[in-house]
């Protein structure tokens, strides 16, 4: 065992609710608590390297800051590889207005494995935080964990376009598409339906850029 360390890393490896303690722990020694879905998502996503477990934890921690706690949205965004900004990319763009880019993204999103409800969860979310910025004025900076700074330009653009209502409305049909999804049995009709509701923002983002 390392000497002045939990000798984390020479323990066998960990999985499911074992892992998600432990990431749970590591988490609290940095100051900062998770809520149940975002160790979910983590624990799918670490395990076997403990040193990227470490790096991932103290990444986390710096993002939402000492006393913050790891939405499963922060886990995202900080995750271990390229879904979580593939994500981002693909709704700020949608909600911006800009289909071509967030079909790009989108593309790459599910190349690296997202799944339909992960995109779905994840865009209403987003419309989520824009409906609490335009709440607050359409300041992006009341929103905790931050807007990540390459995505920031296209959420503001967002945040002029998109009123409260419609963002209220936005959210309620991206609810109903995730309750389509466990109608189906089929990741392809599935993937369809998350494609079309995130299409259908991005076409009323031009809508509203129109008026």
């Amino acid at each position: 065992p390392r000497i002045g360390g939990d000798a984390l890393e020479d323990r066998a490896p960990e999985r499911g609710e074992e892992l998600a303690n432990s990431i749970e722990r590591l988490l609290r020694d940095e100051g900062v608590q998770a809520e149940a879905a975002a160790l979910a998502w983590l624990s799918s996503r670490l395990g076997e390297d403990r040193m990227l477990m470490r790096r991932e934890v103290e990444k986390l921690a710096l993002y939402v800051g000492r006393g913050g706690r790891v939405a499963e949205e922060a886990a995202l965004a900080c995750g271990p590889d390229g879904v979580a900004l593939e994500l981002d990319e693909a709704l700020t763009a949608a909600t911006a207005g800009d289909a071509a880019a967030a079909d790009r993204a989108l593309d790459a999103a599910v190349a690296e494995g997202a799944s339909p409800v992960a995109l779905l969860r994840s865009a209403a979310r987003h419309v989520q935080r824009l409906h609490e910025a335009a709440l607050a004025g359409g300041d992006a900076s009341v929103l905790r964990p931050p807007v990540f700074f390459r995505h920031r330009g296209a959420f503001d653009r967002a945040l002029r376009l998109w009123p409260p209502a419609a963002l209220e409305a936005a959210g309620v049909a991206l609810l109903e598409a995730e309750k389509r999804t466990k109608t189906t049995a089929f990741r392809d009709a599935d993937l369809a339906i998350a494609r079309a509701a995130i299409a259908a923002l991005a076409r009323q983002a031009a809508n509203l850029a129109r008026r």
